[in-house]
């Protein structure tokens, strides 16, 4: 029932984003508009997580292949110049929602009336044993497939460690436990409490220390910082010269 379920929401998204690139393709005032297609895109999203909700589906998973299916194929069938107002409106709106997701978090927190440290902590150490079982061997499997393939960027044990350390939990867990159908009251304000209590926890302990653990590591500061720099100034010095080199070039062909 659960795979069914997956697959439905999954072919439910990708039926509304393969509606949004032939509307794009085919309907040129569309096309032409900036803020309709702006309006469209974020529509889209939504309407297909209230579509699969209100079909007792997924609507984050229908949501997730909607934008993945969206960015693939009805993001090209719009003009270059509607581009980056349709990536920074959709910037924009995930900024507001995350923050409407931080403010729901905090006064749930204040709300939280039944908890279980016990459970917490094993509910911490099940979240971290999971991401070193899934972010290790999906690192290693890279490392593996780039020998084979030059275009593929191998994840160093580093990265691996910043990502699982820098990985939080927020709007998925919260939105999951919300919609948990759960009838015993005192069964879901323990799982709420639990969710919330983790997403505040790795947001004020992972969130604040991330910074400090990426220099641990060496991937900011130091040398890397060094690197960067070096980098930077030779793409600006290269950018000169065939600046300097088209003048020359147009100088030539007035002289001429």
């Amino acid at each position: 029932a659960l795979l069914r379920a997956s697959v439905a929401s999954a072919a439910l998204g990708f039926a509304f984003a393969v509606l949004l690139s032939l509307i794009l393709r085919f309907v040129v005032p569309l096309g032409k508009n900036h803020v309709a297609v702006a309006i469209a895109f974020v529509a889209t999203g939504h309407v297909a997580f209230v579509t699969a909700e209100v079909a007792t589906l997924s609507g984050i998973v229908s949501t997730l292949v909607c934008g993945l299916a969206v960015r693939h194929y009805a993001y090209y069938n719009v003009e270059d110049s509607a581009r980056p107002i349709v990536a920074h409106a959709i910037h924009i709106i995930a900024k507001l929602t995350e923050t409407v997701v931080y403010l729901q978090v905090g006064v749930e927190v204040v709300l939280i009336r039944h908890m279980n440290v016990a459970l917490l902590f094993f509910v911490f150490l099940l979240i971290f044993a999971g991401r070193v079982l899934n972010v290790f061997p999906i690192s290693a499997a890279t490392r593996l497939t780039s020998r084979h393939a030059e275009l593929n960027t191998p994840v160093t044990w580093r990265e691996a460690a910043a990502s699982l350390w820098a990985g939080l939990r927020g709007a998925i867990a919260l939105a999951l436990v919300i919609t948990l159908p759960v009838r015993d009251s005192r069964v879901r304000e323990l799982l709420r409490g639990v969710t919330l209590l983790v997403v505040v926890a790795t947001v004020f302990v992972n969130g604040s220390t991330t910074a400090a653990f990426l220099k641990l590591l060496g991937i900011v500061g130091g040398d890397s910082d060094k690197r960067t720099h070096e980098e930077c100034e030779a793409c600006e010095q290269s950018d000169k010269k065939h600046h300097l080199t088209a003048q020359e070039l147009q100088e030539l062909r007035v002289d001429g």
